[in-house]
Parts: structure tokens; sequence; C-alpha cells
């Protein structure tokens, strides 16, 4: 049961969004995204949004002040967008995994020899 949230991690993949069109009607963005830039950098942004032609948001707190750093990526510079989700998959071999696991408990619990 302690193991329980730690596992619940594991059900979590990215997954990717289409990038906003420049100049086009505003597109919803996930509060917390992973951006890929065209040189193939990455950065993860909290409290995103789009403003004309540019991704906003908060990067990594600062080490000095403690402060999040305000970030603008312009959307023509992006590869990617992606935000975590759950994986349908990894979610059902993890659940899977685990029945397995307790039923191979009980059983070697259950059908033990008595004479050993």
């Amino acid at each position: 049961m302690l193991l329980l949230p730690c596992l619940g991690a594991g059900c979590r993949s990215w997954h990717t969004h289409p990038l906003p069109v420049v100049g086009g009607r505003d597109r919803a963005v996930p509060g917390h995204v992973r951006a890929t830039r065209a040189d193939g950098s990455r950065v993860e942004l909290s409290g995103t949004s789009v403003v004309r032609d540019t991704l906003r948001g908060e990067a990594w707190r600062s080490r000095e002040t403690g402060q999040p750093l305000a970030l603008t990526v312009p959307i023509d510079s992006l590869r990617r967008l992606e935000s975590r989700g759950v994986s349908a998959g990894r979610t059902l071999a993890l659940v899977s995994g685990g029945v397995v696991a307790v039923l191979t408990v009980i059983g070697i619990v259950v059908f033990q020899d008595p004479l050993d």
C-alpha cells in the first residue's frame, strides 16, 4: 500500500498537443507543458498561456531568489508541445502485473506443502 502512490506516477506519459497557429485563433494550451524548441532543447513551463505569437509561462525557480522565472518562447521556434496525461496502456500493464503478483502470492500460501 505504501508503494501505490509511487506506482501511480508510472501510469503517466507525455502526450503531444497541436502547436498554436501564429496569427490564427487562440488555442487553449494545457497549464503545464514541455516545449521542444527547433534546436532540440526542451523546457517545462507551468501557468502557460498564448499571447499573439508567443508561449508564456513560468520555468524552474531561480536558485538565488526562489522565485519562478518568467519565460517566453516564440511559437514559430517550437517543434513540439506536450503535456502529462494518463497512459491507458501503462495503467493496464501496471494493474495486470499487480493482480498477477497478488494471485501468485496467494497461490504460494494456499498451495504450500504442509509437510515442509
